[in-house]
């Protein structure tokens, strides 16, 4: 049991650290590889066993598709084997991570893991109040940036936490804060009401487009799933009047000269103009951000292959293969492609940035409707549960790890399966619980 404690311990603390340079993190292979051989050893006992929840029979028929997918397309001579195989090792690390935080999550108890990252929330606002202080009020972050160039590998301007872009620091934000809402509703604490309130201020020093875009969806998922048709008008509403005083604010601010070089407003001006423009859409999205413009235009690629392909996919990690043949629909000029896009054009290396488009590309139709059956099955679920504090959390960790989802297509993510793992967890021994109370 200590030993498990201890595993749990060493995954939050690995756990924001998203791209350490000396120590694999988060979106490195050294967490993942953690979590899969646990999992490995969890499953062959299980399986030995024959103990097999729903959700652990699904997952494995989705990696039996996966197994066939491999074998149909090994194969094909029109397929990178070497982008095959780590495109496999990367769903078999996907399966047998979910199977290894399960694993440890259970062992330890559901309680003990939301309150360690609970705890982890609050030192990451910390962390990022801190940052705030340093960079916006004081106006100094050489005091800082040796601490986040250790911890990333990347110095900026803007608040990064333990990541190394802004739009990770958002991304890390908003999954912890689920965790940071129940310890607060559970405990009542001072220090959880100001952790809480450290939230925006954070967002906002952050900025993102990219995690705005995510904490946006994230809502409209949690509102949609989690409330009647009167709610949702209600919250219609709600959203559109802070909609339009947002505007209001912006046309104010954008009248006073001294606040026209804000990094928020250039923004949303460059936002704007992608609008009054006669050129094509993809070429005034890469005069924005280059960064927008791959996050959109690679999964519209993506949506296109798979209409082509639409049985079997086009094989796994083969999207960076076939991207040469798709990226004249975005009618951009090659001479105006970014240097990272020329890199994912030349080492063939692109990916979806879209993890459903991945499951459709990577695996096809079939397995692609398992995994949104799963998704749908976890989110009815979780709305069964009797506890409302878990309910909530369960059904706002997934609909961040969906919105996550629609911006990235790496199948070990660390979000994506600690999240699956957490939701499994709560949903199984609440329902071990109903059947124990209807018993008695």
């Amino acid at each position: 049991m200590q030993v498990y404690k201890f595993i749990v311990i060493i995954i939050c603390v690995l756990f924001p650290v998203w791209s350490f340079p000396l120590f694999p993190g988060t979106y490195s292979i050294g967490l993942p590889l953690l979590a899969s051989f646990l999992g490995g050893v969890a499953l062959a006992t299980n399986l030995n066993k024959r103990k097999v929840n729903p959700f652990q029979f699904l997952f494995l028929l989705l990696f039996l598709m996966v197994v066939i997918s491999s074998c149909v397309f090994f194969f094909d001579s029109e397929v990178n084997v070497k982008n095959l195989f780590i495109g496999l090792s990367s769903w078999i690390l996907f399966f047998l991570s979910i199977c290894g935080y399960s694993h440890i999550f259970r062992v330890v108890g559901e309680d003990r893991v939301i309150s360690y990252f609970s705890t982890l929330g609050c030192i990451i606002i910390l962390v990022g109040v801190l940052e705030f202080i340093l960079k916006f009020v004081i106006g100094h972050s050489a005091i800082f940036s040796p601490i986040t160039l250790f911890l990333s590998g990347e110095t900026s301007t803007r608040i990064i936490l333990t990541t190394a872009e802004p739009s990770w620091a958002v991304q890390l934000l908003v999954f912890v804060t689920p965790f940071l809402y129940y310890s607060y509703q559970k405990n009542k604490s001072l220090y959880g009401k100001l952790s809480i309130c450290g939230v925006p201020i954070i967002f906002l020093g952050a900025f993102s487009l990219t995690g705005y875009m995510i904490v946006i969806m994230s809502a409209l998922i949690y509102i949609l799933v989690n409330s009647s048709l009167r709610s949702i008008l209600r919250y219609f509403s709600v959203i559109t009047s802070l909609l339009l005083v947002s505007v209001l604010v912006y046309m104010y601010i954008t009248s006073q000269p001294e606040y026209s070089s804000l990094y928020f407003v250039t923004r949303v001006d460059k936002i704007i103009s992608l609008f009054n423009s006669n050129t094509s859409f993809f070429e005034n999205i890469l005069l924005v951000d280059n960064s927008l413009y791959v996050r959109l235009g690679y999964p519209y690629m993506a949506l296109m292959m798979s209409l082509d392909h639409p049985l079997l996919g086009v094989g796994m990690n083969q999207y960076g293969n076939l991207i040469g043949e798709y990226i004249h629909i975005l009618n951009v000029p090659y001479s105006q492609l970014s240097d990272e896009v020329v890199s994912h054009l030349t080492n063939l290396n692109a990916d979806p940035r879209n993890f459903f488009l991945k499951v459709l590309l990577d695996l096809g139709i079939i397995p692609f409707i398992i995994f949104v059956y799963i998704l749908i099955k976890l989110f009815l679920s979780s709305k069964k549960i009797s506890c409302k504090l878990k309910r909530d959390l369960c059904l706002s960790l997934l609909s961040i790890n969906v919105a996550m989802m629609m911006q990235f297509s790496t199948p070990y993510f660390a979000v994506y399966c600690i999240t699956i793992s957490i939701v499994i967890n709560i949903i199984c021994k609440d329902n071990c619980y109903k059947r124990y109370c209807h018993v008695a």
